[in-house]
């Protein structure tokens, strides 16, 4: 509740809201502890509903109810401090190369019309590894409660009119469709139930029905402190034992948000100990500094994080939360105060006319930014050679031939690799890992004038009926398709590749807010890590058995060690800085992440008499894996092998296709 409002002030809501921002930046900065520390946005959320709906319902106990005055708080509330924040992200901005800077032009354009949320949606996930390049990522938020705020206080107004104040009869059935689509769609469609409106609602709604219940008060003081102690437990829950790989939001967002409502409603009462501890004067200034502490904090680390080659330590990251501590009190006492107490921007003409102009300015330099293609000629030829290797998967080779449908496979065939005068004999299989290593089998057969065929599809690693979770392509149906072509085709030789480590760890390389994408099989409930094991051993196992049991010969290629960054986009940046960067990954990170898959291999050589070929002999030496040659990445990303990366792989080929094209039946 605000201070100088139409509603009673509560201090004690304002240290909630401490609690939810410090949650949300210990998370962001990696502070120990914190690995859950996200659900603080959705404290935020139960808490705006709460403060929203009663702000409306006193509003319509008045003789005249205005939407217009509404909608002027709010622009009071979010703008000030939003649009000065995006002011310096855009002047910061054109630090970022060109593809990040292009990103950044499509976020501000998002973020001005409050539809972030399916920007991000669209373009990744919020634990994604790219995720720590969008300096605008944590906007989401921001986008989810003005898109609900947008018919809220009018449906309320409807409901007030014409259904006798009868809000919550009307307020159940949307909470709960709501709710029982969040606990759906979070094992169907996890980014979207993460970052879209009507599985986000129920949390909101939450905090207004709250607000419209009129509970009981807690009569007594140690009423009210049991409340808020178990409230804060549910909130500490939450924070302590979730991480990235939490199924999130779903039911696991229950416990938070119920937590944030017992608190909410503990404070209705009188007294309590509780409430000397959130409404202690330091703890309450943090929550008055809450909205600007979470525009701040982001962005603060992002741009930080940007040019710095290796992962900042615990003082740098100290440093940066007291740069954002400053900048959000700077910008509170200078602008939000202000304005919201009118001595700034006084009347409502002059806020709207100001707001919408500086709109219109935003989206034109987002709309330049994306038309122009991120402004390349700001740098040289050098780091703009480098960024080119990020377009390798454009290339109308991988267009045209990757991620065919079953369909196509069925009526068109496979893309053929190496001499294609001579009869295929080969098949390279598996996600995009395989296809980054396709120029490297294409080289090879030619110099061996061999034949064969490539099936990658993104994302699907090749094994019969093992779906990624939350991944839309149908890997299943992809896996089925191209086994029917070997068959039919009667391939001799079947290589098997993907990023198998990717799925026996729970995050990836040294990107602990990352999450490992996982396995289903129709056989196993659950999604763990230690599903996708048994999934990747079973499922390797059954397809070798079937191939090796029809005479093929099988050989399984280990994963190519992977980065703690970018490659391509980490030499650009320090092209452009002067940097010397070293993000090399010793080998013994390397064999440590990949124990799994290897022991899976080894099995199944002793067992069924597959083959293993290693990339990592020709990529790693003297204890660490290389990413550059001369200076040139061998990367195009932190995961895949640029051409010339592929190049070093091309004795392994080499040496696969030497041997017999099968290897006998069982």
């Amino acid at each position: 509740m605000t201070q100088g409002g139409r509603i009673n002030y509560r201090a004690d809501i304002d240290g909630l809201r401490a609690i939810a921002v410090l949650c949300v930046i210990f998370f962001h900065y990696s502070v120990p502890g914190f690995p859950g520390g996200y659900v603080g946005v959705d404290i935020f959320f139960v808490i705006s509903g709460y403060l929203i709906t009663l702000l409306v319902d006193q509003g319509l106990q008045l003789p005249r109810f205005s939407l217009l005055d509404f909608y002027e708080r709010r622009v009071r509330r979010i703008l000030p401090a939003l649009f000065l924040m995006l002011a310096a992200t855009t002047a910061a901005s054109l630090v970022l190369l060109p593809p990040d800077l292009v990103r950044y032009g499509r976020s501000l354009i998002a973020t001005v019309f409050f539809a972030s949320n399916f920007e991000f949606w669209r373009a990744n996930g919020y634990f994604d590894i790219y995720s720590n390049q969008q300096p605008l990522l944590h906007l989401w938020s921001l986008a989810v409660e003005e898109q609900f705020y947008l018919l809220y206080p009018a449906f309320l107004f409807v409901i007030a009119r014409f259904a006798r104040r009868r809000f919550l009869p009307a307020l159940l059935p949307i909470f709960l469709i709501s709710l029982l689509g969040s606990l759906w769609s979070v094992n169907h469609m996890p980014l979207a139930t993460f970052y879209l409106a009507p599985t986000r609602a129920w949390e909101l709604l939450l905090g207004g029905m709250l607000a419209l219940a009129r509970l009981p008060k807690p009569a007594r003081s140690w009423i009210a402190d049991a409340l808020a102690l178990s409230g804060l437990g549910l909130i500490a829950y939450s924070v302590v034992t979730y991480n990235s790989g939490t199924s999130f939001p779903g039911a696991a967002a229950l416990p938070p948000c119920l937590g944030a409502a017992l608190v909410i409603h503990a404070g209705t009462g009188q007294g309590g100990v509780y409430r000397k501890f959130l409404a202690h004067p330091g703890i309450v200034f943090v929550g008055l500094l809450s909205y600007a502490l979470y525009l701040w904090h982001w962005p603060v680390l992002i741009f930080a994080q940007y040019y710095v080659p290796r992962p900042l330590t615990g003082l740098e990251l100290a440093g940066l939360m007291v740069v954002t501590a400053g900048a959000a009190y700077l910008w509170w006492r200078v602008v939000e105060r202000p304005v919201r107490a009118r001595t700034l921007l006084v009347s409502r003409r002059a806020l709207f006319l100001f707001f919408g102009l500086a709109s219109l300015v935003f989206l034109s330099i987002g709309t330049a930014m994306v038309a122009r293609e991120g402004f390349p000629q700001r740098f040289g030829a050098t780091p703009l050679a480098l960024m080119d290797s990020l377009k390798e998967f454009d290339a109308p080779h991988h267009v045209s031939c990757d991620n065919r449908s079953p369909e196509q496979i069925a009526s068109q065939g496979l893309c053929r690799l190496g001499d294609t005068s001579q009869p295929p004999s080969f098949i390279l299989w598996g996600d995009s890992h395989a296809a980054a290593l396709d120029p490297a089998m294409d080289e090879a057969a030619r110099h061996a004038a061999r034949s064969g065929y490539v099936a990658t599809s993104y994302g699907c690693l090749p094994v019969l009926d093992v779906q990624p979770f939350g991944y839309p392509a149908d890997c299943a149906a992809f896996a089925r398709a191209v086994l029917a072509f070997i068959e039919k085709n009667n391939v001799r030789l079947v290589i098997l590749s993907g990023r198998w480590e990717r799925f026996t760890n729970e995050h990836e390389y040294r990107n602990g807010g990352a999450l490992t994408r996982y396995l289903t099989d129709g056989r196993r409930p659950g999604l763990s890590t230690v599903n996708n094991r048994a999934i990747l051993a079973d499922r390797l196992s059954e397809i070798a058995s079937r191939l090796r049991g029809a005479g093929r010969r099988v050989v399984l290629v280990s994963d190519v060690p992977e980065i703690s960054r970018n490659v391509a986009e980490t030499y650009a940046k320090c092209v452009v800085t002067g940097c010397k960067p070293d993000i090399r990954t010793p080998t013994a990170d390397y064999v440590t992440r990949n124990r799994v898959p290897l022991a899976i291999f080894a099995d199944l050589q002793k067992r069924l008499g597959t083959e293993t070929a290693s990339t990592a002999a020709y990529l790693c030496r003297d204890g660490i894996c290389d990413v550059d040659q001369k200076g040139v990445p061998l990367y195009r990303d932190n995961n895949h092998l640029s051409p010339l990366g592929a190049r070093r792989i091309i004795p392994m080929f080499a040496e696969i296709l030497a041997g017999p094209a099968s290897g006998g039946g069982r």
